[in-house]
């Protein structure tokens, strides 16, 4: 027989069956932890008795045991979260040092022993290990990435590549006149453009690995110009699009250079320089000097935000101005 009025008594009461089914379910899962660190020889009985009320540092130590087992890297469990957030903050404190500290903060403090503090050593040692080669790999790669990315801001300073609306027609109608009329300014623009889109998509299959989509995730011709226009432009773009595309890119790069830099100031690749792997040195990143502008009598030459026209230069509010200027006056005068 069921009493009006204790409906919250009996949600009350299915509540804490559930806590409880939960905390039993999280006891299970310690002891397997446990059980599975006893088989490994990874701790002692004693050891054991003390981790059964400490799940996450059980949790930890049978992720540093898998780690070690399997070359195959694992996600970082919240024991080297928290190993991490210590190395960051002091990055000369000694990898043992940070262990314990991590060990003796908060909760129940647990002697490891000899045994189980190595099983954490070289679970976070490789991991930091995997993480700084990966990084040091990045900074070095970046800077040839960087000078790549210099050779696009060189040809739209430089050269007069079709960009915008149309521009595969305006292409196609500029090759036309160079091949049938001997068009010279026509050869240079398709020349221009062709030099511009291939830069524009030298990168483009290292940033799409680097996504982890792979050639398998990309079904057909347009998913694959998408993810250009994304990732690195197209000349479809207009001019001023594509530099500031470029402009994050280089910034990217260049961030990946100043992390490897402070990382080698502040020591923290020496334990590799120790194990006889090489000697670190900083990576200066490239600079890109902007070419000048040649003088032609009688025909307007932008550069940046000026233009020169027979030896007079002209400033305007930005590039986009200056090259629509220089553009305009010249097919005027027809030079």
């Amino acid at each position: 027989m069921t009493l009006r009025g204790q409906g919250p008594i009996t949600q009350l009461a299915a509540a804490n069956l559930a806590e409880s089914r939960k905390k039993r379910e999280s006891e299970r899962e310690t002891q397997q932890y446990v059980d599975y660190l006893k088989s490994r020889g990874v701790v002692t009985e004693e050891q054991a008795a003390q981790l059964v009320n400490s799940p996450r540092l059980a949790a930890a130590l049978v992720q540093g045991a898998i780690s070690r087992e399997f070359a195959k890297p694992r996600q970082p469990s919240v024991f080297m979260e928290k190993l991490a957030l210590v190395r960051s903050a002091d990055p000369n404190l000694p990898l043992q040092d940070a262990v314990d500290k991590v060990l003796s903060s908060g909760g129940t403090t647990i002697d490891l022993g000899d045994k189980g503090k190595s099983a954490l050593y070289g679970a976070a040692g490789k991991l930091f290990a995997e993480q700084d080669a990966a990084q040091i790999t990045a900074a070095q790669k970046a800077v040839g990435s960087i000078r790549d990315l210099d050779e696009i801001y060189r040809v739209l300073d430089s050269g007069e590549p079709i960009t915008g609306m149309f521009d595969q027609f305006r292409l196609q109608m500029d090759r036309a006149k160079a091949f049938f009329n001997n068009d010279e300014e026509a050869a240079k623009r398709a020349t221009d453009t062709q030099l511009l889109n291939a830069f524009l998509g030298a990168d483009v299959f290292d940033a799409i690995a680097a996504l982890g989509i792979g050639a398998r995730g990309l079904d057909t011709p347009a998913e694959r110009e998408f993810l250009r226009s994304v990732l690195t432009g197209t000349t479809s773009m207009t001019e001023e699009s594509i530099r500031r595309l470029t402009d994050i890119r280089r910034k990217a790069l260049t961030r990946a250079v100043d992390q490897y830099n402070s990382n080698l100031k502040a020591g923290n690749y020496k334990y590799l320089e120790e194990i006889g792997i090489r000697n670190f040195s900083p990576i200066e990143v490239p600079e890109y000097t902007k070419p000048e502008a040649p003088a032609v009598e009688g025909k307007a030459v932008a550069s940046g935000t000026t233009v020169t026209l027979n030896g007079t230069v002209r400033n305007f509010p930005n590039e986009a101005a200056a090259s629509s200027w220089a553009k305009e006056y010249n097919r005027i005068k027809g030079v």
